[in-house]
């Protein structure tokens, strides 16, 4: 059993994300010797508890960052597991479709802006899956609908 966080790994850590665990773990040592000598001696804990506290979590955030996946999910045509992570062993294979329509805009006078952007993700865990699935469509402004295909991930119009 793989000890995880928020879908962050122990085991895919690399070496800034080591780093990021001995930050956290010294910010929190930090944080615990300004609250022994504070109860012990009576000396201001503020330095030390926010100083201890902002390394423990710049660390902590590091370590986080660095052990999450690039990409996890499910495929969107045949429902397994997808998960691609820079840090691990096997070569991970995932494709990202990105599609975007035409936007809805107001106009004012000569000034157009746009209102409403019409975006669409996809995942998928093979190139296969990308070109077999025919659900990947999105509708336009004048409600015409535009089958994507992993070739047009970038713009349907």
């Amino acid at each position: 059993m793989a000890l995880s966080v928020d879908d962050a790994r122990l085991s895919d850590l690399s070496v800034g994300g080591w780093l990021g665990v001995g930050l956290a773990v010294l910010g929190i040592g930090i944080v615990a010797t300004s609250a022994g000598e504070w109860l012990l001696s009576g000396a201001d804990p503020i330095a030390g508890l926010v100083g201890g506290g902002f390394v423990a979590l710049i660390g902590a955030a590091l370590a986080h960052d660095n052990a999450t996946p690039d990409e996890e999910g499910t495929c969107e045509h045949c429902g397994a597991h997808v998960r691609v992570h820079s840090s691990r062993d096997t070569a991970d294979e995932a494709v990202l479709v990105r599609m975007s329509g035409r936007p809805r805009r107001i106009s004012l006078g000569p000034v157009s802006v746009v209102a409403q952007r019409q975006t669409t993700e996809h995942l998928y865990c093979s190139g296969e899956c990308a070109s077999e699935d025919t659900r990947a469509v999105i509708t336009s402004d004048d409600h015409q609908a535009t089958a994507a295909t992993a070739e047009v991930s970038q713009r349907v119009e």
